[in-house]
């Protein structure tokens, strides 16, 4: 999923499409959503960011993706946090704020 940042633009990594799909996550052209991951950079200096959870502040919406060592949940059913993945609470890990670049479903 792109993110601007600024005049930058970040590519947020969230999971698989079909768990993405699953958790019904759906983020709009320009809107505002803040991102708790870790930064990498890739092939071309891109910055990704390794998505533990997105919270979009407009639709009163949290979406975690991993746990706080970043085991992704789609890869364990049995977690507290993968049956209820909205309702883990945030680490003290970086936040990072854009908009959205595109609508719909992204990896």
């Amino acid at each position: 999923m792109p993110l601007a940042l600024g005049n930058r633009t970040l590519f947020v990594i969230l999971g698989p499409l079909w768990y993405v799909k699953e958790l019904g996550v759906s983020v709009k052209k320009g809107e505002k959503i803040q991102v708790i991951g870790s930064k990498v950079y890739g092939p071309q200096g891109r910055i990704y960011i390794i998505a533990r959870k997105i919270i979009i502040p407009s639709q009163d919406k949290s979406y975690t993706f991993r746990d706080e060592s970043y085991a992704p949940y789609w890869r364990s059913p049995n977690t507290p946090s993968h049956q209820n993945p909205r309702g883990s609470t945030m680490p003290p890990f970086p936040a990072f704020f854009g908009k959205g670049r595109r609508g719909g479903h992204h990896r």
